[in-house]
Parts: structure tokens; C-alpha cells; sequence
């Protein structure tokens, strides 16, 4: 299929365009406003390579809905202002390690998406659902989530690859994470957001946990049902910081540690571990609204033998000096000279190494 026009856009799609087995579609602009591309394959279990439309967003709508062993692999970037929707086949954006963008819904409710050496910006909402097997960006790529997650299929149907999924929603918004999942590393650093873990469900992390909003700006992490647990599963010990936390229960072999959160209610923490454990992060000298040279000693107090950064203004601000508490949790440091050059009001906050 040929649209080679010098008005833009070349096309105009208010239905749908089907596109079966090796049909090349070679389009100078198409409107992404309305429409639908349906890649269907030919039923032959061959490889489709993907046209790649010449334009910053590529569709607006695109459905994917093969037969088994058709696959339609990317040659390019593909960018959707819509909805992504695997229905049948495979979509296979790993083997020319392209990225996937989606303004609205990714959907994989059927066939399969293999981005083992691609990337995924989701901005909306991923499903996993019927029969739909989602294989994610492995380690060094990227996986970011804006909206809900939600697998109906069961564990089984989403593959971590080792990767990590980043979940990012505004600040002041409200997202979901509900059924059985296996992530290998889940992070999110979306503070003043809140994310709703649905009650009763189990995520499980094959890696690393990393949780944390800033000081006075908390990320809220909770049941979807209040007084009603939501279960999280670790096999090594997790630290997260500025969190507020309700209704959780740690599962698996080690603890979460949560620095400087607030403690609603509903936790494990009382319990044997695993289980959450609430501490404390403080600095002592120089006193809050006190006067100071340019180059302060540091002195605090932080868990046994734990790496410490004191920073200014927020755990994203300017780095002042570091320092590893002692086996009794005591640390002191002399902050580096050039920092702080300018006379006037600082607020010096203690951050977990390795969360800024």
C-alpha cells in the first residue's frame, strides 16, 4: 500500500487498515488523531517486517492479531497515540532493539510481546490478560509504566528478563498494581504520587525494591481496600525511604526497611521477620536554624554500619558529604569545601546512599 502525497497528512484514517502477510505500507505522513492499523499476518508462520511510517507518531491505534508463529518484527521506533492491543501472533520490537511508546493502554491479551533487548514507555496503562505472554526489557533497558498495571493471565504470562519496570506517575495521582507478579527489580521515585497495590495480591521481587518520594512529599504505597492487606515478597534485604505505608505484609526470607516513613497502620512490623521495619535517619549537629561556617561537621545518627549521604534541600539535591554509620549507628563527617559557597538558609537531609 502506497500513499505518496505532498499535502500532510498523505493519510486520513477514521476506520481501520488490515494489512496481511508481506504487504509494505509506504505512507509520507499519516493523521494520528483517529483510525486503526491491523497487522493479521497470513497464518504461514513467517516474520512481517513492520513499515515504519515517516513520522514522530506512527499510529494511532495499531492491533496486532496473527495467527500462531506470525510475528511482526520492528525495523524502527514505533510511537502510538492510542492503544497498543496484542491479540494474536507475536509483536517483536528485541531483535533490532527498538523502543515501544504508548500514549493510552498497552494491552496483551493475547499472543505475545517480546521486548528482551527493546524498550517500553508505557504512559497509561499496561494489561495482561486471556492468554497474552508480555516478555519485558532486560537488564539495562527500559520499562516505564504511567497508569495501572493489571495481569489477569497470571504470573506466568509476564517475563521480568531480569529487567526493571519503573513505575512514574504524576505527582498527586493515583495508580494500581493488582494480580500475581514476579518483577525482577520494581522502582518508583514518584513522590506526593500514591500507588494502590490491589488487597490480597502478592508481587514478588526476584531482585531489588526500590521505593521513595523526598522529605515532606512522601510516596504513598497502600491496599486497595483499606484494613485489608496487600503481600509483598523479598528473598534479600530491601531499603526504601520517604514512603508512607498501610495495610502491607513482607512475605518471603528478609526484611524492608523503610527510612523516615510514616507508619499509618495495618503493617507487619510488630511481627517476626520478614516483615516492615521503621527507622530513622537524623542529623544532630549543626541544630536546625542554627549559623554555620561554609564547611560544617556533619553529625547523626543512622542505622549499624549503612552508608549515608547528607544532602541539601532534598535527596535529589547537591551532594555535601558521605559517610558509613558505625556499629552503633553513630556518623560524622566534614562536609566538602565548595559546596555550599553563598551565604543564606540550607536544609541538610540524610539519605540512603545509592536513593538520590
Amino acid at each position: 500500500m502506497t500513499v505518496n502525497d505532498s499535502t500532510s497528512p498523505a493519510l486520513t484514517n477514521v476506520g481501520t487498515v488490515r494489512l496481511q502477510g508481506a504487504e509494505v505500507l509506504t505512507i509520507t505522513s499519516v493523521s494520528t488523531a483517529a483510525g486503526t492499523f491491523e497487522y493479521v499476518g497470513t497464518g504461514a508462520a513467517a516474520t512481517y517486517v513492520m513499515s515504519d511510517i515517516s513520522s514522530s507518531t506512527d499510529y494511532y491505534n495499531v492491533t496486532f492479531n496473527g495467527a500462531a508463529g506470525d510475528v511482526f518484527r520492528t525495523a524502527a521506533n514505533i510511537t502510538a497515540a492510542n492503544n497498543v492491543t496484542m491479540s494474536g501472533g507475536t509483536l517483536d520490537i528485541s531483535t533490532n532493539a527498538n523502543t515501544l511508546t504508548v500514549t493510552s493502554s498497552l494491552t496483551v491479551g493475547g499472543g505475545s510481546l517480546t521486548a528482551t533487548n527493546g524498550n517500553i514507555d508505557a504512559n497509561s496503562h499496561v494489561i495482561i490478560s486471556g492468554a497474552g505472554t508480555l516478555t519485558a526489557p532486560g537488564s539495562g533497558k527500559t520499562f516505564t509504566v504511567a497508569g495501572n498495571w493489571t495481569n489477569t493471565a497470571g504470573a506466568a504470562f509476564f517475563v521480568h528478563s531480569s529487567g526493571t519496570v519503573t513505575f512514574d506517575p504524576a505527582a498527586a495521582t493515583t495508580i494500581s498494581i493488582s494480580g500475581t507478579n514476579t518483577f525482577n527489580s520494581l522502582t518508583s521515585t514518584a513522590a506526593g504520587a500514591t500507588i494502590q497495590f490491589k488487597d490480597g495480591d502478592t508481587q514478588t521481587m526476584a531482585g531489588t525494591l526500590t521505593l521513595y518520594g523526598s522529605e515532606g512529599n512522601l510516596l504513598t504505597v497502600k491496599s486497595t481496600v483499606d484494613n485489608t492487606d496487600w503481600n509483598i515478597s523479598v528473598s534479600a534485604a530491601q531499603l526504601t525511604q520517604f514512603l508512607s505505608v498501610r495495610d502491607s505484609e513482607v512475605l518471603g526470607s528478609a526484611d524492608i526497611t523503610c527510612f523516615n516513613c510514616t507508619n499509618v497502620s495495618g503493617n507487619d512490623n510488630a511481627a517476626a521477620s520478614p516483615r516492615w521495619v521503621f527507622l530513622t535517619l537524623s542529623i544532630s549537629f549543626p541544630q536546625a536554624g542554627k549559623t554555620t561556617d561554609f564547611t560544617p561537621t556533619i553529625i547523626g545518627l543512622a542505622p549499624a554500619s549503612s552508608a549515608i549521604e547528607v544532602r541539601l534541600n532534598s535527596c535529589a539535591g547537591t551532594l555535601l558529604g558521605s559517610a558509613t554509620a558505625n556499629v552503633n549507628g553513630d556518623f560524622r563527617f566534614a562536609s566538602s569545601s565548595g559546596v555550599i559557597t553563598t551565604a543564606g538558609s540550607y536544609t541538610l537531609v540524610p539519605c540512603l546512599s545509592g536513593l538520590a
